[in-house]
């Protein structure tokens, strides 16, 4: 039966190779583990169109519900100059963490079996149960194909950007072909809505946010029955519309509740040049949660040719009409009836509309111990991998993401770093294959004090102990060799306003690259200082231990008035014994060329410091945050 409705909507591209990469939380591009720099099946959990190179081997970590995440992901084909686009942004999760079943990452660097939904030992995201929903279910008729053929009794597994004839060639994971190269789908999915870019904000985001599964519920047809002579469906999930599935007795149209959270952010995408990488960013607000979920994060590009108009553009126009052949390569007359010049336009029409894709690799949330609409929390964490530039593209090198993080003095920062022990071998210090990262304090651009060394921790903020803790990671190593790639840090508030400048003494290479970070504190609003919180949870990460999921068992949580007296300015330091981190003078590149850090173990001493030394950190001048 026809389908046709302006919301069902064919998420278009030109053709052209284009990309769609994710750097934070890391997009796996269908990677597992590989050692090498293309992935071995790019059929393993979705279908990405994206070259083999790039992504990022799986990686562990854990966001606070409720946190704010900064995603950055990079497109490959622009937006405007003579095209539309779309990128979209959503997740899903579940409640199976830490029990090898539902959303994982797997062990397998190939594609999970049909209808082996519990063997853990491959990854999967989208359950067996929907994709055979998927396999059963007739495709929609009223979608423009051009001029590819396909049966009318074809199901949605094939689509006209995925259109080939061997079914276990169209199959990508669990995932559904057509729920993947549409939006808004009007069938159930497992995915929630996060954010949508589009170059037609004042156009279509009013039937984006309205079409949403967040808000509004959709339907399914569901049944068995016998065959017949006159009727040989058995299984109602065959059938796509309503009318069809209610003409059987024993099938039902049934809703599928909406999710029943906020419509997504619809913004104005702006408009950027094709043929070169574009950059973006968007601040996402995690889902607030009561119990550990396992989620995984998804964002679809769509670029679309601004040669006809993908909205109005229908299954009636598929093929030949009128005096324009909507076929591929087509050979067309450029000139007047007495001239007749012919040429060909290079026009793959399985192309014309296109989806890129990413997803990122399985993430752990975890209730907050704080209200965060009360103390929010903001993410600080590491993106990018081992290599130079042209190693690693379409992948970055390291960069601290956000790079310049802006807070106030109510806000907790959670640091983490991530990475993995199998990053394919490049550029870089320590031990090959191996990601490692780490927060050092450095006093703005000044050679005489860019270091931190034993018992000045050069901030009224942060304790030694907490200088110790992000310098090593918990090791000795100078190199961080001897820690997990997974550390997470813990939970840190800064009361004093001021800007704070960092770098990771590993990855920054003062001859091609730097690692380096600064974090802008703002008094808070009003100037009212903030209390301490109350824990919701009674416990709370602060950089103790080593994190869930390192690899390395977490020491007691203190307690929140333990974490602001870890940086409260007081000028008398108790005598104690700590693992320190004393950092060599870091020399300025343009004055000697050279820097080197050095990692000692801090001996039982009595420090008292000097007001200068607690002095709040001078805010960074807008050249300065630039240089960053």
């Amino acid at each position: 039966m026809l389908i046709r409705t302006i919301a069902f909507t064919l998420l278009l591209a030109v053709v052209v190779s284009a990309n769609l990469y994710i750097h934070n939380p890391r997009g796996s591009n269908n990677r597992l583990d590989e050692a090498n720099r293309n992935r071995n099946d790019a059929n393993r959990l979705f279908d990405s169109q994206n070259n083999n190179k790039g992504g990022y081997n799986v990686n562990r970590i854990e966001y606070y519900g409720g946190s704010l995440l900064d995603i950055d992901l990079t497109f490959q084909h622009g937006c405007g100059f003579g095209t539309e686009c779309q990128i979209i942004m959503q997740y899903m999760c579940d409640s199976m963490a830490g029990t090898g079943l539902g959303i994982r990452n797997g062990q397998q660097q190939t594609r999970i079996p049909e209808q082996r939904d519990d063997d853990h030992r491959y990854g999967r995201h989208e359950s067996a149960s929907y994709w055979a929903d998927c396999k059963a279910r007739q495709r929609n008729l009223g979608l423009f194909l051009a001029d590819q053929i396909i049966p009318e009794d074809a199901t949605a597994m094939r689509t006209r950007q995925n259109n080939d004839e061997n079914a276990n060639n169209r199959r990508r994971g669990y995932e559904c072909p057509e729920e993947r190269d549409y939006y808004p789908y009007w069938h159930p999915s497992p995915w929630k809505d996060i954010a949508i870019y589009t170059s037609r904000a004042d156009e279509l985001c009013p039937i984006y946010t309205a079409e949403s599964q967040n808000v509004k519920g959709k339907h399914y047809c569901a049944g068995l029955r016998e065959a017949t002579p006159e009727n040989p469906i058995t299984n109602g999930a065959a059938i796509n519309n309503q009318a069809q599935c209610e003409a059987v007795a024993e099938f039902e149209w049934v809703e599928a509740p909406a999710w029943g959270l906020p419509p997504p952010a619809c913004l104005q995408m702006s408009a950027y040049p094709p043929n070169r990488v574009t950059r973006l960013r968007h601040s996402w607000k995690l889902p607030i949660v009561t119990e550990r979920q396992s989620c995984v994060f998804r964002a679809r590009y769509n670029v679309s040719s601004a040669d006809y108009d993908g909205w109005s553009t229908f299954a009636d126009l598929n093929g030949n009409t009128g005096n324009y052949a909507w076929q591929t390569n087509p050979t067309v007359d450029v000139g007047s009836a007495s001239t007749n010049i012919r040429l060909k336009l290079t026009i793959s029409t399985d192309q014309m509309g296109r989806t890129f894709q990413d997803r990122s690799s399985t993430f752990m949330l975890r209730p907050a111990p704080y209200d965060v609409d009360v103390t929010p929390i903001v993410n600080l964490n590491v993106a990018g991998s081992r290599g130079n530039p042209v190693q690693n593209f379409p992948s970055i090198e390291y960069e601290f993401t956000p790079k310049v993080l802006t807070v106030d003095v109510n806000t907790f920062i959670h640091r983490q770093v991530t990475g993995s022990n199998t990053t394919p071998d490049g550029a870089g210090h320590g031990a090959d294959e191996t990601d490692r990262s780490n927060f050092v304090a450095v006093v703005g651009n000044n050679p005489k004090r860019s270091y931190v060394h034993v018992g000045n921790s050069s901030d009224p903020d942060v304790s030694n102990d907490l200088v110790a803790w992000w310098g090593t990671l918990g090791g000795i190593s100078s190199q961080m060799d001897d820690v997990p790639p997974y550390v997470d840090l813990g939970l840190h508030r800064y009361r004093t306003a001021g800007t704070r400048h960092y770098l990771c003494t590993r990855n920054t290479d003062f001859s091609s690259r730097t690692h380096r970070g600064s974090i802008v504190v703002n008094d808070a609003p009003g100037g009212v200082q903030p209390p301490i919180p109350s824990s919701t949870t009674g416990t709370v990460s602060t950089g103790s231990g080593v994190g869930p999921g390192s690899g390395g068992s977490p020491a007691p949580a203190p307690t929140p008035a333990q974490i602001v007296a870890a940086g409260d300015g007081d000028k008398e330091r108790s005598k104690g014994i700590g693992i320190g981190i004393g950092i060599g003078l870091l020399v300025s590149a343009v004055l000697a060329g050279v820097a080197a850090a050095a990692f000692v173990v801090w001996k039982r001493r009595e420090s008292k410091l000097s007001d200068d030394d607690f002095a709040a950190p001078a805010a960074a001048s807008d050249a300065e945050l630039a240089a960053i």
